[in-house]
């Protein structure tokens, strides 16, 4: 899988942008960014653009970063895809009640970054 992270460090907002299938290193690699983005600033607000991203292929370690991991990390979560990603949009949502997730669709990146850096919701500790 190619990722690209785009860092936003005034609105403390991190942006992946996944093609072809994820991976166990990629999400290794995500979840390493949110963390030293955390480190610097606080709960970071995560936006993931999955236009182009195609699933998981087989058993991935880390595929939903655990609740309690994500809740402190992450303060709010917006998902860009199209309808072939609904299903996995809905995994997130399902098992990571703490944080608030929306989707969007793919002609939506711009209420999706406004959502994320306007909402007053925010994830609970655990």
């Amino acid at each position: 899988m190619t990722t690209t992270t785009t860092i936003d460090d005034e609105n403390n907002l991190v942006s992946f942008k996944n093609s072809g299938y994820r991976t166990t290193e990629t999400v290794a690699l995500a979840e390493s960014t949110v963390r030293q983005q955390f480190e610097k600033n606080g709960k970071v607000l995560l936006l993931i653009d999955w236009t182009e991203f195609q699933g998981e292929t087989g058993d991935i370690l880390g595929l939903i970063w655990n609740v309690a991991k994500l809740s402190l990390l992450v303060e709010r979560v917006a998902l860009i895809s199209g309808e072939n990603m609904k299903s996995e949009v809905e995994k997130w949502q399902d098992k990571v009640e703490e944080v608030p997730i929306r989707h969007f669709g793919p002609e939506e990146f711009s209420d999706a970054r406004t959502w994320l850096i306007t909402s007053d919701e925010k994830a609970v500790d655990i």
